[in-house]
């Protein structure tokens, strides 16, 4: 765990230098103050699982759509290199990533139209089913939906909780 652990330390400090000193250049060209929009639109990373071998990295990025006036969610895999990030899932909820202990990938719930459900993912971007439960149940802020997640719309959960 220690090695993996300064495997992203070296990865991501460079990027951090770099991210650093591209906001102190920006600022000194800022022509505008900052508005509330920017702010709101600004992506949040909210999970990150390191891969068991250390060598890649899963994080779920949300993200507004300004044009559907939405919070969507992005499911990245990065390796580390130049150019080694990719979206592999886009969806309305995305949430709960985790490794999967013993093998390599990435386990989440993610809502990919039948219902937030377990899904699993690999290096190589493929995503399969893990545990579909077909009879879903509305939570949210809506009449006859339950309590449950905050910061989203309603959705329907098939899934709502899981853990290793």
């Amino acid at each position: 765990m220690r090695r993996q652990m300064q495997t992203f330390a070296r990865c991501v400090a460079p990027a951090m230098l770099l991210v650093s000193s591209e906001v102190g250049h920006a600022t000194s060209e800022l022509v505008r103050p900052w508005t509330l929009e920017d702010v709101l639109s600004i992506p949040h990373v909210t999970d990150t699982a390191l891969a068991a071998d250390g060598r890649s990295l899963a994080y779920i990025l949300r993200v507004a759509n300004r044009g559907s006036d939405r919070t969507e969610y992005e499911l990245h895999v990065t390796d580390f290199l130049p150019g080694g990030d990719r979206v592999i899932l886009r969806s309305p909820w995305i949430e709960r990533l985790q490794t999967i202990p013993g093998r390599k990938g990435w386990s989440f719930l993610a809502d990919r139209g039948m219902g937030v459900q377990l899904y699993g993912a690999d290096e190589a971007a493929e995503i399969t089913s893990i545990v579909v439960n077909s009879e879903t149940l509305l939570v949210g802020s809506v009449d006859g939906g339950e309590f449950g997640y905050g910061f989203t719309e309603p959705v329907r959960f098939g899934v709502a909780y899981y853990d290793w």
